[in-house]
């Protein structure tokens, strides 16, 4: 997770998929979905970043755990740093993540309100 463009081609990757899901179980909206599979890509890419410094080997940068925050990815992250007990301490890291959680948290309502997550 190098660059910017793997991000970019991952992000598509999971939202291809999400509408792929989508087609064969269509009563599961594409948003639902979606957010699965960010959460569950953030909680694996904490566990291997968990793994990795439990090893002093390479580790995963924080800009790829803010970028999998933003795009909808927070609530696995923090389901990740709470089991694996990892980067709970950092006070930066927690307050950013507690306020990208508090912005997705108002999205969730203002789309289910909406009727965003309903199947078409």
């Amino acid at each position: 997770m190098c660059c910017f463009g793997v991000r970019v081609l991952l992000l598509l990757f999971i939202v291809g998929l999400s509408y792929l899901l989508n087609s064969a179980f269509e009563h599961i909206p594409v948003l639902v979905w979606y957010g699965a599979l960010i959460n569950i890509f953030s909680i694996f890419a904490m566990g291997v970043d968990k793994f990795q410094a439990s090893r002093d080997k390479k580790r995963i940068p924080k800009v790829l755990f803010t970028t999998l925050s933003i795009v909808g990815g927070v609530y696995g992250i923090w389901l990740a740093s709470w089991a694996f007990k990892h980067k709970n301490r950092e006070v930066s890291f927690v307050l950013t993540h507690g306020v990208i959680a508090a912005i997705w948290l108002i999205v969730i309502i203002l789309a289910s309100r909406y009727g965003f997550f309903h199947a078409a």
